[in-house]
């Protein structure tokens, strides 16, 4: 009886007491740039990288230290692409790369009183159901493609309007991957890499340079308030629901 009195009380302290951390969840979207670097096709003027765009979709949770520290966590399905043009004696012509991606960041959210907010951390993509398609063909280059990528994402945002649990906020994000994407099947490590092994241009490679993924999106993201988490007196933690 002793127990659950002490248990009860702890309880009804905890409700009762005010709460300095908190959870929420949100949905999110983004949709901008995405380009695949290489400084030795970007540095050459028979190759040149176009324009390209991707977006992704998924949720987020994210933990509240206060009303200034967050850490969050994204889970994020997305498609990416990238345009190739070779510029060759007998004219010019395009190749176009379309992938899939599952990224799961880390990020440390730094929240302003204004309701701005800027943050940044490591970043896991999973890339797969490479494509590449050309003069009406489409062919499958996985082989060429590491499965999975390394790299950060740096953004900021701002609060656009909401309630007090519920609220929509406008961002931008710089996603830079860090590994390389291509595989050894792509030419790793050689002279003769993706998107130039096959001869596309006759170009001449002195020194191999990795191939990263750099994407810059813009982002809208619907959170909710998820609850409190409460320390009592008794040394007891509750999650409470708004």
């Amino acid at each position: 009886m002793r127990f659950l009195i002490t248990i009860t009380t702890c309880i009804l302290f905890s409700l009762s007491s005010y709460a300095q951390s908190w959870i929420d969840v949100g949905i999110k979207g983004s949709y901008g740039l995405t380009q695949i670097y290489n400084k030795s096709v970007w540095d050459n003027r028979k190759v040149v990288n176009k324009l390209s765009y991707g977006h992704n979709f998924g949720g987020k949770v994210g933990y509240n230290f206060n009303r200034v520290y967050s850490l969050t966590t994204d889970f994020l399905f997305g498609s990416a692409s990238q345009i190739y043009e070779f510029n060759t004696e007998g004219g010019s012509y395009e190749e176009k790369l379309v992938y899939n991606t599952f990224d799961l960041p880390l990020l440390l959210r730094v929240n302003s009183q204004s309701g701005n907010f800027f943050e940044v951390g490591p970043n896991v993509s999973w890339m797969y159901n490479h494509k590449e398609i050309s003069q009406g063909t489409t062919n499958e280059v996985k082989d060429y493609f590491n499965g999975t990528n390394y790299g950060f994402i740096i953004g900021m945002g701002a609060y656009m309007l909401g309630s007090k649990n519920n609220y929509l906020t406008f961002g931008a994000r710089l996603h830079v991957g860090l590994s390389d994407m291509i595989s050894p099947e792509g030419g790793q490590n050689s002279n003769a890499f993706y998107p130039v092994m096959n001869n596309e241009v006759d170009i001449e490679i002195s020194e191999y340079s990795k191939t990263v993924p750099v994407y810059f999106t813009v982002n809208i993201e619907f959170n909710h308030d998820l609850g409190y988490l409460s320390r009592s007196k008794c040394k007891r933690t509750a999650f409470l629901f708004f």
